[in-house]
């Protein structure tokens, strides 16, 4: 009985600690910028704080940018910052050949503290807060991410 209840549990933490890797998968491949923006607001309920929905940019490049500001922020404070540093902001760039307008996951960036709830969510469980860059990899699933300082944000990419 007592291995019984061992296996059991060991069985539990481990689906606990589980990745989700249809999160993965619907990063990979976003068909519309419409399917981007359901995916930010997934990773955005994560966020530290509560942050709401700012604005899509497509770029002339086909970068997309779907920006999340912290609630209350005032339009003249956003417009203010010289690349949304106190925003979450996602980038997807476009997929290349794709005869339709489809779009690979490229970053999310915003700041550490704000950041990292959304990388211990969704890309390592297990991650502690320490402000030093962090990797996930699993080679057979052919998934890498990130979680890295790139100057007054933190970023989560490929």
């Amino acid at each position: 009985m007592k291995k019984v209840l061992i296996i059991l549990f060991t069985a539990l933490c481990t689906l606990a600690n589980a990745q989700d890797y249809t999160f993965f998968e619907k990063l990979k491949t976003v068909e519309t910028p419409e399917d981007a923006e359901v995916l930010v607001a997934k990773m955005a309920a994560q966020l530290k704080g509560k942050f709401v929905y700012y604005k899509t940019k497509q770029f002339d490049n086909g970068l997309l940018r779907i920006v999340y500001t912290p609630e209350g922020m005032a339009e003249e404070a956003v417009k203010a910052q010289s690349d949304y540093e106190d925003c979450f902001v996602a980038d997807f760039k476009p997929v290349p050949a794709s005869t339709d307008k489809a779009y690979n996951f490229d970053k999310a960036r915003a700041k550490y503290e704000t950041l990292f709830p959304l990388w211990q969510k969704f890309f390592k469980p297990d991650a502690t807060p320490d402000n030093k860059t962090q990797r996930f990899s699993n080679p057979e699933k052919n998934v890498l991410f990130s979680f890295i300082n790139i100057g007054e944000v933190w970023a989560i990419g490929r």
